[in-house]
């Protein structure tokens, strides 16, 4: 065994002089950490202060050994002794020195809360589960209610009605389900009609299977089995497509583009569920009797004839139709249950969207704070709140944000937050992780109701706006998710043609056309127009992404991290393809990003996040300068001192 395959010990020696040493030797590795542990676990309340460390028969050491050392002398005394060995090697005093911090943080962590389940712990865990239960049936009447008035509204507007999604979800929801219906309905219609006779016949009454099968399959379990099958396979499907949408941000990008998920995605869904079920129940029915025959005819010898005779005579029309009218709703409902979590954040969007609001003299889409005094929103839920009334943006200023509050529970992500963005700038936001970048750039677009003071977009608060009012600014913005949004079900063209056809009064063939366009602009090939999402690498789903967000030509540009997970030289592209369409489009630009370079290469103003709000909004070289810790460091760290060294050096162009 090699010297650094012996398990790890901890010796005390006595020396002559009356001192101690601790000797450390072997492998204090992960591979022997519980035997180390059990060894050293005897001496952590005999060692005393006085003793010399000797770690020169120390083998190897990693994380795992250096934490147990850590533990065993103690975080402060740790670093303390290590720092009187001149011969420890560098590396091993890094990592003694790392993994006593961490140790030490460890150790100060006092976890919230009492021990055990204490009496008003007990009352706090019930208050809190029944609050739970009282917001999810919220949610679950909530979303029954949006997807009905979103019915009711698109019955009156034949134009709206989306065909051929009701054709592509009635395929996956009535005829890829009817051979495992049937399937399994002729199988249970066989075990009741076999386990019916078995029992009759003791009595002498087998020719009563007949009416079992007949009462059993026509009331009870064919629209039974349909609905358990239907949930089970269709619904669970549906819900797993929309819950990957939404965390591919698809269903931000939906409602960005002016569309309503409600209308696009939920509804046809929901109809198809309606429709199908009760075809799905008439073959449930039809092939459970058929299955009762079979062994009727089979087991207990009752003639095709005779069963024919005595399903008609004994078996009334009315449990046909008590069976099929439990088919309408019985499917859908635990549908609705699963998917309405999932959309919960829409609902709670569209029903605020929905709220009546009252506005005395109420001037044009840019406000006026002197005819929009007295503003008060009824929301949904029944409250009623006053607005604050922000200034009224000037011309050129494209986002106001006012005194921005945004929480989530107890936790407070911006408090009191002011930005402005004039027309025709790149501003470029940063921050640490965890400060709210997306969550504001979420807040300026809509999908956000803030929790304090206003946001004007485009002279607007889009949360006090009627939906064709708010749908008309939609237009006016584009949107590059973090990771594209790019709907998985549909070509890079057909991507791109989404806004097009909804928006405009194109034909397919000239939304194409344009898409095509868009897609040149974007740097992207030609041969990747008839591509999916999945055909693409990531530089090229970004320039996808960019193509459709400049659909509509766009007066504001929103990208959130647009050249994370870009290699150098695509990012580059991607910066000098953004200041090239800024500069041909005329497009004001808000980009959330870590990236120094791009700061340096594109943009024109940024704006610090942190301490739950702007610290500054101004040009680099200003922001550089800025007298806060973490400005600092991001500028003037290793990174920050490389990029200002990159682009200081002059280049073959200069």
């Amino acid at each position: 065994m090699s010297t650094s395959d012996v398990p790890g010990r901890v010796d005390l020696l006595a020396d002559g002089d009356g001192s101690v040493t601790l000797r450390v030797s072997g492998a204090w590795t992960l591979a022997h950490f519980a035997a180390i542990e059990r060894q050293m676990q005897p001496m952590r309340n005999t060692l005393g202060d006085d003793f010399h460390l000797d770690l020169s028969a120390l083998s190897s050491l990693d994380t795992a050994g250096a934490g147990l050392l850590s533990l065993l002398l103690g975080p402060q005394r740790l670093c303390a002794v290590i720092a009187t060995l001149p011969d420890l090697a560098p590396e091993r005093r890094a990592l003694l020195g790392t993994v006593g911090g961490a140790v030490s943080d460890i150790l100060a962590y006092t976890p919230p809360g009492g021990d055990g389940l204490g009496f008003v712990e007990l009352l706090a865990h019930l208050g809190r589960t029944s609050e739970a239960i009282w917001c999810q049936t919220r949610a679950l009447l909530g979303f029954i209610g949006l997807v009905l008035e979103t019915l009711a509204r698109n019955l009156l507007r034949p134009r709206r009605w989306r065909m051929t999604a009701l054709v592509a979800q009635l395929e996956q929801t009535t005829l890829d389900a009817l051979p495992i219906v049937a399937l399994l309905s002729l199988m249970v219609g066989a075990v009741i009609a076999f386990l019916g006779a078995t029992v009759l016949s003791t009595y002498g009454a087998s020719v009563f299977t007949v009416d079992l099968v007949s009462f059993a399959f026509l009331r009870e379990f064919g629209v039974l089995l349909a609905a358990i099958l239907l949930a089970g396979r269709t619904a669970s499907a549906f819900t797993a497509q929309l819950g990957a949408m939404k965390s591919h941000e698809e269903i931000d990008a939906l409602r960005t583009i002016g569309l309503d998920p409600i209308e696009v995605l939920v509804l046809p869904r929901v109809l198809a569920l309606m429709l199908g079920l009760p075809m799905l129940t008439l073959i449930a029915m039809l092939a459970g009797v058929l299955g009762g025959a079979i062994v009727c005819v089979t087991v207990i010898g009752i003639p095709p004839a005779m069963f024919l005779s005595l399903f008609h005579a004994d078996t009334p029309l009315s449990y046909f139709w008590v069976g099929m009218s439990k088919a309408a709703g019985t499917g859908v409902s635990d549908w609705h249950h699963r998917l309405s979590g999932r959309l919960q954040g829409h609902r709670q969007r569209r029903i605020s969207r929905r709220a009546h609001h009252f506005q005395r003299g109420a001037g044009d889409l840019r406000g006026d704070p002197g005819r929009c005094a007295g503003r008060a929103v009824f929301h949904g839920d029944g409250l009623v709140s006053a607005l604050p009334v922000a200034p009224a943006a000037t011309p050129d200023t494209l986002i106001a944000v006012r005194d921005l509050g945004t929480r989530f529970g107890v936790q407070v992500v911006h408090e009191h937050l002011d930005l402005e963005v004039p027309r025709g700038v790149i501003l470029g936001v940063v921050g640490g992780s965890g400060t709210g970048k997306s969550v504001l750039l979420r807040t300026i677009i809509g999908l956000r109701r803030p929790d304090a003071g206003t946001v004007r977009l485009l002279g607007a608060d889009l949360h006090a706006l009627p939906p064709p009012r708010r749908i008309a600014i939609e237009r006016r913005i584009g949107v590059l998710f973090q990771d594209g949004a790019l709907f998985s079900s549909l070509s890079v063209v057909d991507n791109i043609c989404v806004p097009l056809l909804e928006h405009t009064a194109l034909s397919a063939r000239d939304a194409r056309r344009v898409a095509t366009l868009k897609i040149a602009l974007a740097g992207l090939p030609q041969d990747a127009r008839d591509k999916y999402p999945s055909e693409l690498s990531g530089g090229m789903r970004k320039r996808a992404a960019l193509a459709r967000a400049l659909a509509l030509d766009p007066e504001i540009l929103f990208l959130d991290e647009p050249t994370s997970g870009l290699d150098p030289i695509t990012a580059a592209g991607f910066d000098h393809l953004l200041r090239t369409l800024r500069d041909a489009l005329g497009l004001t630009v808000y980009m959330n990003t870590h990236d120094l370079d791009s700061l340096h290469a594109v943009c024109d103003r940024v704006a610090v996040l942190a301490d739950r709000r702007v610290l500054v909004c101004a040009d680099l070289a200003t922001v550089e300068r800025y007298a806060h810790p973490w400005v600092q460091d991001y500028f003037h760290g290793p990174r920050g001192r490389a990029a200002n060294a990159a682009w200081a050096a002059p280049t073959p162009e200069t």
